[in-house]
């Protein structure tokens, strides 16, 4: 599968992400059939299918379903490795400021003691 950039949206007054944005941007690159929005659409679309043809259907939005698992599944593991990652860089960058910080206030007061 080529590499498709994913972008989602935080609902600023809630700070939460909206669920169906990941799903249909997993899916969508899947099986466009079971996005929310062609879910409602798809006994419209299929009027008339033979029963072979609803049978892989059938099959081939269950494969699609794996795989969308699969997906979910590594995309929440490097999101939980990024975010250590981030939290971990920050944190390091913040006690490197506060080091040097100290470090010119101890600079100051040896030079006070020493005159």
């Amino acid at each position: 599968m080529p590499t498709q950039t994913l972008t989602l949206q935080v609902d600023p007054k809630t700070r939460k992400l909206d669920a169906r944005q990941v799903y249909d941007a997993l899916m969508g690159a899947i099986e466009p059939d079971l996005v929310t929005s062609a879910i409602p659409g798809l006994t419209a679309k299929y009027t008339g299918e033979t029963p072979a043809d609803k049978k892989a259907r059938a099959k081939r939005y269950d494969a699609a379903f794996k795989e969308y698992n699969t997906l979910m599944k590594n995309l929440m593991k490097q999101m939980r490795t990024h975010s250590k990652q981030s939290k971990r860089k920050a944190l390091a960058s913040t006690e490197a400021k506060e080091r040097e910080v100290e470090g010119t206030e101890l600079l100051q007061l040896e030079s006070l003691f020493l005159q």
